[in-house]
Order: structure tokens, then sequence, then C-alpha cells
């Protein structure tokens, strides 16, 4: 939370458990909003998505692939192959 809403929820906290929930709802709200809007532009367009998650999942393959090898090396694994 900003320190704008944290004042406020600090404020509200001095007028009762009513006034916190609805403070600390607002501040909430606000804090998830760009987030909210970015997960909607992203679900909006599939394949973006779907090319958007291949990519990650492409890079994510490539940093663990040292882990994965050292750890079936380890265990004395074979090689996997591609």
């Amino acid at each position: 939370m900003g320190e704008l809403a944290a004042g406020s929820v600090a404020r509200a906290g001095l007028r009762g458990a009513g006034a916190l929930k609805a403070a600390v709802t607002e501040a909430l709200v606000a804090t998830l909003r760009p987030i909210r809007a970015r997960y909607a532009e992203l679900v909006a367009d599939p394949a973006e998505l779907d090319r958007r998650l291949r990519d990650g999942a492409s890079v994510a393959a490539a940093m663990a692939a040292p882990t994965l090898a050292s750890a079936r090396a380890a265990v004395g694994l074979a090689e996997q192959r591609a």
C-alpha cells in the first residue's frame, strides 16, 4: 500500500472496525487496479498470451537445464535427449 493509503487505514482504525474495513478495502482495490487492467489486456488476446507463455517456458527451460543436468548426474540418471 502506498503512504497515503496506509495513512487512511491508520486514521480509519481510530474510528472503528467498520471504517477500518472500508479503508483497507479501498486501498486494496486501488492497489490491484493496475494489475487487474493488465490481466484484462492479456486475456483479451489468447494467441498473444499463448505466445508469451511459450516464450517464458523456453527461457525457464534454458535457465533450468544446467541445474537439471547436475541433478541427473548426481543421482546417476542418463542424460536426457532433446
